[in-house]
């Protein structure tokens, strides 16, 4: 996932590690890489990319989720965008798994780079829309606070009111 600002692109380590390791990325994104020690404790951290050139680079790389695109979006579009993908991903798993047949040829590494950035896409949405649900658990949470308040302030008042 990244996030575009202006003058700055944050990207999750772990996508900038997946994409120059696949090609997709010319490998000096793993300069400011090759100075931290990467493990599963910051995979989800992001870096910060603030030279013109990889800001142009990254901004371009349309199947990165950029997650100001998504704020707003609806949990039940998200999903169903994930839906989307992975069976895109599945058709193009089956038509390199029947790669072997002579009808027409196709370009296995094509169809390899594609199941990737698809797979991407898919990760990054679903922590997309884990996310939007914690956010929505978070605010269920608070209105049952809320009401529960209520009705205790309620409470209260009646009782006030037998007292007098």
């Amino acid at each position: 996932m990244k996030v575009v600002l202006d003058d700055c692109v944050y990207m999750k380590l772990n996508d900038v590690k997946d994409l120059v390791h696949s090609g997709i990325l010319p490998a000096y994104f793993l300069n400011d890489i090759s100075k931290k020690r990467v493990g599963y404790y910051n995979n989800e951290q992001y870096l910060r990319f603030d030279n013109r050139d990889e800001i142009n680079e990254l901004r371009h790389l349309d199947f990165i989720i950029d997650y100001n695109e998504y704020v707003d979006v609806p949990i039940e579009k998200v999903e169903m965008l994930i839906t989307k993908l992975t069976m895109r991903r599945y058709e193009l798993l089956k038509k390199y798994k029947s790669g072997l047949s002579f009808e027409e040829p196709i370009d296995k590494n094509a169809i390899l780079k594609e199941c990737k950035v698809l797979g991407l896409q898919i990760s990054s949405l679903n922590k997309l829309a884990t996310i939007k649900k914690q956010e929505e658990l978070a605010l269920v949470k608070a209105t049952k606070e809320e009401e529960s308040f209520g009705q205790k302030l309620k409470r209260t008042i009646k009782k006030f009111k037998k007292i007098k």
